[in-house]
Parts: C-alpha cells; sequence; structure tokens
C-alpha cells in the first residue's frame, strides 16, 4: 500500500510539470517581439569629415577652427591633421557650418535619416555651387573664398587735389598775396588808381588788370 501511494504522489507531480510547461507554450505575454524593437535601433550617430588642403589645415594652427552644427548647438574642433567628428547627432535636418575667420565655407545641409533600423546621412550643398547638389560623405570640406577686411589703398594722384574747392581757394589766396603785388608794382600809376577805385567799388578788378597789362604791353 504504502508504494503505490509513492507511485501516486510522483504521477500528480508529473502531472503538474507537464500542464506548467503547455501553459507557458500559449501565454499571451511570452509573445514573440521583432529585436528592433526591444532597444536595437540606432538613435544617434557621429559626423565625420576633413579638410583635405593640408595647406590651409597648417595656416590654421593656433587660430580659432570649429565645424557648427545647428548654429553651435554642437560643435567639433577640428584636429591637427584636418579631421573632426561630431559626437551623438540624432535623426533630423541639420546644418553644419565652418568657424574659420577669414574664410567663407558654404554651409551644408545634413539629413541624418533611418534606413531600417541604422541612421544615415545624406549631406546636400545650400547655396552658390548648385542647390541640393549631393556632397561626399565622410564629409570634404573646401574654403569657398578669403573675406577682405581691408580696402586697397588708392595710388597717389597729384591732380585729385585740384578738383578739390578749398584746394583752388588756397590757390587763388597765394596768387592774390604774392603775385599780385609784384604785378602792381609795374602798372602805370594811372592804371593803378582806376584798378583800386574798381576794386572799392565792389568789382573784381580784372577789367583794369586787363587794360593795365595791355598799357604796359
Amino acid at each position: 500500500a504504502m508504494l503505490g501511494w509513492q507511485r501516486l504522489v510522483l504521477l500528480l507531480v508529473a502531472a503538474a510539470l507537464v500542464a506548467g510547461v503547455n501553459s507557458s507554450d500559449f501565454d499571451d505575454d511570452e509573445m514573440d517581439v521583432p529585436a528592433s524593437a526591444t532597444g536595437d535601433m540606432q538613435m544617434s550617430l557621429n559626423i565625420e569629415g576633413e579638410f583635405p588642403n593640408e595647406q590651409f589645415v597648417r595656416f590654421q594652427t593656433g587660430k580659432v577652427f570649429r565645424v557648427l552644427l545647428d548654429g553651435g548647438k554642437q560643435q567639433a574642433i577640428v584636429k591637427g591633421d584636418g579631421s573632426f567628428t561630431i559626437f551623438d547627432v540624432t535623426e533630423g535636418i541639420h546644418s553644419l557650418e565652418v568657424d574659420a575667420p577669414g574664410w567663407y565655407f558654404e554651409t551644408l545641409k545634413l539629413d541624418v535619416h533611418y534606413k531600417g533600423a541604422v541612421l544615415k546621412v545624406r549631406p546636400t550643398m545650400n547655396g552658390e555651387s548648385g542647390g541640393n547638389k549631393v556632397a561626399r560623405y565622410p564629409l570634404q570640406l573646401e574654403p569657398m573664398t578669403k573675406f577682405k577686411y581691408y580696402e586697397e589703398r588708392e595710388k597717389f594722384d597729384p591732380t585729385s587735389y585740384l578738383k578739390n574747392p578749398m584746394v583752388m581757394m588756397g590757390l587763388m589766396a597765394a596768387f592774390m598775396a604774392f603775385v599780385m603785388p609784384k604785378m602792381v608794382e609795374n602798372i602805370d600809376p594811372e592804371d593803378r588808381k582806376k584798378l583800386t577805385e574798381d576794386l572799392k567799388k565792389g568789382g573784381t578788378g580784372l577789367t583794369g588788370m586787363k587794360n593795365a597789362l595791355a598799357g604796359g604791353s
């Protein structure tokens, strides 16, 4: 009888284990979930690029030389070899600018988007070089032009002084002060008297001077 009782207990335990396994196979809370929905989606990526012009990179040594994303919300300092990396850029449309005082770089538009579960970058030119022209990636950045902060000095032109009314008035004053007295000394006393009277009446004295010179000749 004892042996039969032990067999009965073993059968009950085995039946309970089988029932547990079968119920777990049909449990709604344990349904298969795609891997991408459990945390495998890429949340951000790093934007990488370089300045291939070695001479330009050497010229910028010791100066401000940065790459700015979205007006400076994220940025990267350009390394000595001309490379740079902006970390943890999320999905969306971003703008990329170069901060190198004295040089002009075209702004880039970066379209960071998903391809499946992976983030991809599509850089396009955003201005003078042709609208939405697709750029290379990793980025290859070149300056478009150098700013001119100072205007070139005009060459010296002596004749430009003669166009200045103040200079002309000064020359006339010098003529009246130094040349006229010499000329008056050689005028006939009678003509000199007429010239003086003309000046007193508010005239220019040119008529009297003309007559005096004509008479003297």
